[in-house]
């Protein structure tokens, strides 16, 4: 049991990064869906989705009105994306249903830890023209640096995250040290994340400065945790690493990451693929850079940008 509960045993660290890695794909498909759910409350219909991981990612929906934006019921479609996943990443480690293993315990800290703080931190602030927040401030005469604001959401969802694991570390070596405590943190959390960002930096050019920043808040937090010590020790029985386990999370990973390639992949012309399950209105949010992928047969000059007048403007 020890064993299996020590974040940097090698198996215990492999079911990690691949829990990790899991949590990283869901956490834009997630902030995609919050989203699409919060235009359907405003009256949208929700057509599609694009998750690129360069860019704010997007529920495509047709709008009701041309000022749908502009709206009180539009609250809900700009903050969605945020909303969602900070509740599921804030919520999931307390209130989670699930089997007493390494590897779900390990997708719950991953789960708190990649919801926030992607969701909160990264994506958010990629697009500091047309994003959901910056948007939302911009019509609501708000001032920019509330921009930060929802760092301390993901500050939150890091120390949970990071609890967590020094619970499994103090079972496992109740006198390990200050650097037992930080690799924990860090070789577990970080690997998985830091490649999402890695790609999104890549396909991006350049360091977004405000989202690595944003991002720095619950990194630091949850290193400053580990850093003053050990929370307390886990107590629970708990069944370890399965090679049976390993194979479900990859198939989850290969599932995942194909949806984020078909509905966010680059294309020429600095473009990006989103999916579309319905017919684009007049009224719609498809904005000029996404290439549309229907599901569904449609005819030919469905698809109007928000940009050209369809809506959000």
């Amino acid at each position: 049991m020890t064993r299996s509960l020590d974040p940097l045993h090698p198996s215990t660290l492999l079911a990690g990064w691949l829990t990790g890695l899991t949590a990283v794909l869901l956490s834009p498909l997630v902030a995609a869906a919050g989203q699409g759910l919060g235009a359907m409350l405003g009256g949208c219909g929700w057509i599609g989705i694009t998750v690129p991981l360069h860019r704010q990612v997007w529920a495509l929906v047709n709008e009701p009105t041309l000022n749908f934006a502009s709206t009180g019921l539009a609250s809900a479609y700009w903050l969605g994306s945020m909303v969602l996943p900070g509740l599921l990443g804030l919520g999931v480690v307390r209130f989670l249903p699930r089997p007493r293993t390494v590897a779900s315990e390990l997708l719950t800290a991953h789960l708190a830890w990649n919801l926030t703080l992607l969701t909160l931190c990264w994506i958010p602030l990629l697009d500091l023209e047309d994003g959901h927040l910056v948007r939302f401030l911009e019509l609501h005469d708000l001032p920019r640096p509330l921009l930060f604001l929802p760092s301390l959401g993901a500050l939150a969802g890091a120390l949970l995250a990071a609890l967590h694991l020094l619970s499994f570390a103090r079972a496992a070596r109740p006198t390990g040290g200050r650097l037992y405590r930080l690799g924990a943190v860090f070789l577990q959390l970080l690997p998985p994340t830091l490649a999402y960002l890695a790609a999104s930096v890549l396909l991006q050019g350049g360091i977004p400065v405000r989202a690595a920043l944003a991002v720095a808040v619950p990194v630091l937090g949850a290193l400053g945790l580990a850093w003053s010590g050990f929370p307390r020790p886990w107590v629970f029985t708990i069944e370890g690493p399965s090679a049976a386990t390993a194979l479900r999370f990859g198939a989850g990973i290969l599932v995942a990451g194909a949806l984020l390639w078909g509905a966010g992949r680059p294309v020429e012309f600095g473009g990006v693929t989103g999916l579309l399950w319905g017919s684009p209105g007049p009224y719609n949010n498809v904005r000029t850079w996404v290439r549309p992928v229907s599901l569904v047969p449609r005819s030919t000059g469905d698809v109007g940008s928000a940009e050209d007048g369809a809506g959000d403007s």
